[in-house]
């Protein structure tokens, strides 16, 4: 049977109705080697099980990797994962030929599954016209039946592009999704909001990657904050409304608890954080390391 969506961590954490877990659980995918300077692939696995195995640890998400790791990684993982290691789950990013890559990535899903499956291929597009999108996306779910595809894209590019993913993802009977990807410039909070709504309002999965993320929003930096993103989606009010949500830097606005997330007791995130799958950080352990102040551990 297909899977109509990737696998959601936060759905399935805890068997105890505590909103922190669906909201947090899985969130944040290791994605320090899609930095600038990314760390030997020895120590990204190496720090990757060391989160894993933290208090906070059910926060995190997906191992994040280039296509063009993909072999070193599975042979790095065959030789170190130990019997009763919790299964991974991998996001590839192609970052070479989209065939080649699709073909590599597949083999190496067929090794590593289901110690450690690829679980979501994310892929640039040269465009965001409907037939390059249709192209990397056809490319995408080559892997195998059950990967979730997500196109790359500027956060600008976002909004023109999501009804096409949308019809795309009717045309081809299987879900496409989103990944803002916000790699130098700081996230303009009026594009972030636009880019948001028009994902929520047509259920387009999508994930925020950025070289730089902040628990809360970072007035000095501008840095949009993990708690910020997570009470603005879905948020049916007034653009406007979203776009404050999103630049409030003051922590005091926000309330996380037992019962949800709410801002400024005017918005609330209760249940879930549909439509956002995940959020890549390249400096996963001091994002955990904040974490600890929104009292996560309790």
């Amino acid at each position: 049977m297909k899977r109509s969506r990737p696998y959601d961590a936060g759905a399935v954490t805890t068997l105890i109705p505590d909103a922190r877990r669906k909201l947090f659980g899985g969130l944040f995918d290791h994605a320090a080697l899609l930095g600038p300077s990314p760390p030997t692939l020895a120590d990204a696995v190496e720090e990757y099980r060391e989160l894993r195995g933290d208090s906070l640890g059910w926060t995190v998400g997906r191992f994040v990797v280039p296509v063009s790791r993909l072999e070193e990684l599975a042979g790095l993982l065959v030789r170190t994962m130990a019997g009763g290691e919790m299964p991974w789950s991998l996001t590839a990013v192609f970052d070479g030929d989209a065939a080649a890559d699709a073909a590599l990535a597949t083999s190496v899903h067929a090794l590593l599954d289901p110690a450690a499956p690829i679980d979501v291929v994310q892929i640039s597009v040269p465009s965001s016209e409907y037939h390059d999108i249709e192209e990397a996306v056809v490319a995408a779910t080559a892997v195998h039946q059950e990967v979730f595809p997500m196109v790359r894209l500027g956060i600008d590019d976002a909004v023109s592009s999501v009804e096409s993913i949308a019809q795309l993802g009717k045309r081809l009977l299987r879900p496409a999704g989103v990944v803002l990807a916000q790699d130098d410039a700081i996230a303009d909070a009026t594009a972030l909001t636009a880019a948001v709504r028009s994902l929520g309002e047509r259920g387009v999965t999508f994930a925020y990657d950025a070289d730089r993320v902040s628990v809360l929003t970072d007035s000095l930096t501008g840095d949009v904050g993990v708690v910020n993103l997570l009470a603005g989606v879905g948020h049916r009010s007034h653009t406007d409304t979203v776009r404050t949500i999103l630049a409030d830097d003051d922590s005091s606005a926000f309330d996380i608890g037992f019962g949800g997330l709410r801002w400024r007791d005017r918005a609330s995130r209760s249940s879930t954080r549909t439509p956002l799958l995940s959020i890549g950080s390249r400096r996963p352990g001091a994002l955990l390391g904040e974490l600890r102040l929104l009292g996560l551990e309790t």
